[in-house]
């Protein structure tokens, strides 16, 4: 039976999501760089566990991630406790991550930092599709069976130990010249690095779920998506702000604002972090965050997440809802990047987003404190670059937003 079929569906399923997951299932099943093709997908078994973890739910309720919980965790595998411990906080609680905490998990023989790396990897492709799986009301995919193969142990050239918790890219070497053409990548992109692979299936992801590398940055690029960019930014801005993201919710205020900015319609980012109550000024904004909201809700009330959906086919389509579910899937991967590997925000963003983020109080973050404090001249200078720096990054002009914003 081919996988992701999305056979006798009321709605259709974009194909190149389609192409997308079955190639993440064939590299889930695949020996990586450090893990073999049964190890990952034990790790991805282990995700599935996670879900439902009593475990994991009380220590995220706890005042402090390493307070001690009676019990242990709900596991489906035998991979050693240290590796079942790190899925399940990439998982369940990845905001309170702290480099500390790696270098004990990582410090004995059962996790090396290269294994941990692939972790997130597997962890993140998992739980990207698999929301998007939740968004829609679907069955979760069956995992892969896996491959046969020894992993290779490969360790890129051109390493850097100090811009994050794990060794990155620095200089592209041969054969590493394809993970990202411009000099000016962001962390986010570097931060899976250290296991290349990981950064061609991240980009493979993104270009589907989310837009690729290079629109990504562009607030004038768009794809060929049924939702508008200030629509599909509300939802990454919301969706981060959610798991406490630090570093992926500043990238994506930032980018909301700079789109309102060129369209002359200036978004409410308070949306961002109060969510559905308070009025976003994008379009649907109400009704696309209650989606995101109650998709990452636990438990998730699956009468109202259906009603929600009908209301976003109503209004919007059933492109858009797949596109929203799309765009939740991605976020859940990319705050996990971000905050597994501790990577500080971007310079450029840092300076730029400055305003945006005091004004949202996102220094609340744990993460926060990765990246250097912005002193208020620099960050009023950033302020009033913005706009500029952001318009020169294309000439193409940018197309109409909707007008008004339609109650949800």
């Amino acid at each position: 039976m081919t996988a992701f079929a999305y056979a006798k569906l009321p709605f259709e399923i974009r194909a190149d999501l389609q192409e997308a997951y079955r190639d993440a299932w064939d590299s889930l099943a695949s020996p990586g760089a450090w893990w073999s093709g049964a190890a990952r997908v034990a790790i991805a078994q282990e995700v599935r566990s996670a879900y439902d973890c009593v475990f994991c739910a009380e220590r995220k309720a706890a005042s402090s991630p390493i307070a001690p919980i009676d019990g242990g965790h709900n596991t489906s595998s035998a991979l050693p406790a240290v590796v079942v411990d790190t899925i399940h906080r990439l998982c369940t609680d990845p905001s309170r991550l702290t480099q500390s905490w790696l270098q004990e998990a990582t410090s004995g023989h059962d996790l090396s930092i290269e294994q941990y790396v692939e972790i997130i990897s597997v962890v993140t492709t998992v739980m990207s599709i698999d929301t998007f799986h939740q968004v829609l009301g679907f069955d979760l995919e069956p995992l892969p069976n896996p491959g046969h193969g020894l992993p290779s142990r490969y360790i890129p050239n051109g390493l850097e130990h100090n811009k994050a918790w794990v060794p990155i890219i620095k200089y592209l070497d041969q054969p590493e010249t394809d993970l990202w053409a411009s000099r000016q990548v962001t962390n986010i992109m570097r931060a899976l690095s250290l296991v290349p692979d990981a950064v061609r299936l991240l980009k493979r992801m993104s270009s589907t779920q989310y837009l690729s590398m290079g629109d990504s940055a562009n607030p004038y690029a768009k794809a060929d998506r049924a939702l508008s960019r200030a629509q599909i930014e509300l939802i990454a801005g919301r969706v981060s702000a959610l798991n406490d993201c630090f570093y992926v919710t500043s990238s994506h205020s930032t980018m909301l604002c700079v789109i309102g900015e060129i369209n002359a319609q200036p978004p409410n980012l308070q949306a961002v972090v109060a969510g559905s109550g308070t009025e976003s000024k994008v379009p649907h904004g109400a009704l696309l965050i209650a989606l995101a909201e109650e998709a990452l809700a636990t438990p998730r009330d699956e009468d109202r997440l259906a009603s929600l959906r009908a209301s976003i086919i109503e209004r919007l389509g059933s492109e858009a809802l797949v596109d929203a579910a799309a765009v939740i899937g991605n976020f859940q991967r990319m705050v996990r990047i971000a905050d597994g590997t501790g990577i500080p925000l971007d310079r450029s963003i840092a300076l730029m987003g400055a305003a945006i983020r005091e004004e949202l109080a996102l220094d609340k973050f744990g993460s926060a404190d990765l990246t250097p404090k912005v002193n208020r001249l620099l960050g009023w200078l950033g302020d009033k670059a913005r706009g500029p720096l952001y318009s020169k990054m294309s000439r193409r002009r940018v197309e109409p937003a909707p007008a008004g914003d339609a109650a949800a």
